[in-house]
Formats: C-alpha cells, sequence, structure tokens
C-alpha cells in the first residue's frame, strides 16, 4: 500500500498495489480518465513503490530516474546508486 497525497497537511489515502492495476485497466478500457498520461501516473507510482521498498528493508538502489535521485540527495532517507552515469 502506499499514501496518496491529501488535501491538507497530515491527510491523505492509502491505494494497494491491486488498485494500480485495476485502474490502470479501467482507464485502457476508456471507463476512466486521468488529468495526466496514465504511463506518467504509473510511472511515478512504481517509482514510489521502489523508494518505499528501498527504505522498508534498508536496500539501496540503483536508479537513473532524476526524481529519485533527487529524493534520495535531498532528504537522505534512502540510499542510491546513480546509474545514469
Amino acid at each position: 500500500m502506499q499514501k496518496l497525497p491529501g488535501p491538507t497537511y497530515g491527510g491523505g489515502a492509502y491505494i494497494s498495489t491491486a488498485s494500480v492495476f485495476e485502474i490502470t485497466a479501467l482507464h485502457t478500457a476508456g471507463r476512466l480518465q486521468f488529468t495526466m498520461p496514465v504511463e506518467r501516473w504509473i510511472r511515478e507510482s512504481i517509482d514510489r513503490w521502489l523508494v518505499a521498498t528501498a527504505r522498508e528493508h534498508n536496500l539501496q538502489l540503483v536508479t537513473a530516474e532524476r526524481r529519485i535521485l533527487d529524493y534520495a540527495s535531498t532528504t537522505k532517507l534512502v540510499r542510491v546508486i546513480d546509474a545514469s552515469t
């Protein structure tokens, strides 16, 4: 499960990986529309899942994803190896 941002500080909702799959299937079938490209929405969800897993298990994450590298540099909450170099 991952926490989605809420409208107020400390608020939010949790969403499971299975829900992400179902939401993607609904979008693909044309029954659900997004305000951003579905590929971006999925990518951001996967990035959050990877970072959360690395943090939970104290693992080092190998990535070239700029958002993850910036997050790691700023927060120092996840250990990363920059694969873009």
